[in-house]
């Protein structure tokens, strides 16, 4: 790994970093940066810059990084730099005994609570798995927070979660969104709460990536807001080579419409297939095309 000077650099990773069980990184306005390949600067504590995309990141420690009340730009936990290469060895890791908190405390003079952008895991050009087995929480004071940011570029990495992930906003809250879908597996429990806006997990566009659920998603919005809290919301615009999508729950889904699809044409009929042996607490709103549920589970 290679930084900057000082304890607010970012930390550029490009190769193997291991956070010790009893190590403590503790940031607050992590420098202002500008990764290989990114249009503008922002606020990254870890930026992935592996010159072969092997290098993995594994915590079994604390991390913290913070943006302070005045302080302006765009926070990141940990980002995948645009340029950098990836494979299938590459890593994001946080382990079972670890802790990884991104907290932004900045909200705008005008006390506009829709503006700000804070993120977890960003991914804006090729992504590398992502899997969490410990506490990793992002928490904002205004504006837009996602868990786990990803454009889909150059494949689909994975996300994976066995432990206990949390993302809060009095505005907008995603737990993980994808411009394109990527594999989604979850086993522990995602928290999803936003003052106006909740999604657990929000495909713009699904390219054949499966969805299996076998633990809990709870995702909520204040009781004042006009908007739904959506568990999985699942935006097609092509059908894939084996014809339709599989959405597999043998967990829990809580939110006001738990599945929604979303064919942007009519023109391409997809087939999505629910199938549900767990507990859905929520609408499913199914699209157009040969879409069914096999519920052998609890629906209400």
């Amino acid at each position: 790994m290679s930084e900057g000077s000082g304890p607010s650099a970012t930390r550029i990773i490009e190769s193997d970093l291991i956070i010790a069980a009893s190590e403590i990184v503790s940031v607050l306005d992590p420098d202002l940066f500008t990764p290989n390949g990114s249009p503008d600067p922002d606020r990254p504590l870890y930026v992935y810059a592996s010159p072969g995309g092997t290098a993995v990141f594994v915590n079994h420690g604390t991390v913290e990084v913070r943006l302070a009340v005045g302080t302006s730009g765009w926070l990141h936990g940990f980002e995948v730099a645009p340029g950098s290469a990836t494979s299938a060895q590459a890593l994001f890791d946080n382990a079972s005994d670890g802790s990884f908190l991104v907290d932004s405390l900045w909200t705008d003079p005008d006390g506009n609570v829709s503006l700000g952008f804070t993120s977890g895991f960003h991914a804006p050009g090729p992504g590398i798995l992502f899997r969490n087995e410990g506490r990793f929480e992002v928490r904002a004071a205004a504006g837009n927070v996602f868990g786990h940011w990803s454009a889909g570029a150059g494949g689909s990495a994975p996300f994976v979660n066995s432990g206990t992930f949390i993302v809060t906003s009095p505005y907008r809250s995603m737990g993980v969104f994808g411009v394109s879908s990527s594999p989604f597996e979850n086993s522990g429990s995602i928290t999803v709460q936003g003052g106006v806006f909740a999604e657990g997990v929000h495909w713009n566009n699904t390219i054949g990536s499966h969805f299996d659920n076998r633990g809990s998603i709870t995702v909520s919005t204040d009781l004042n807001s006009p908007n739904p809290s959506i568990g999985l919301f699942q935006g097609e615009t092509q059908a894939p080579a084996a014809g339709g999508f599989t959405i597999a729950n043998s967990g829990t889904i809580y939110a006001d419409i738990a599945i929604m699809v979303a064919d942007f044409t009519a023109s391409t009929l997809i087939a999505d297939t629910v199938h549900n042996s767990g507990s859905i607490f929520g609408d499913v709103l199914l699209s157009f095309g040969d879409d069914i549920v096999e519920n052998s589970g609890l629906m209400t």
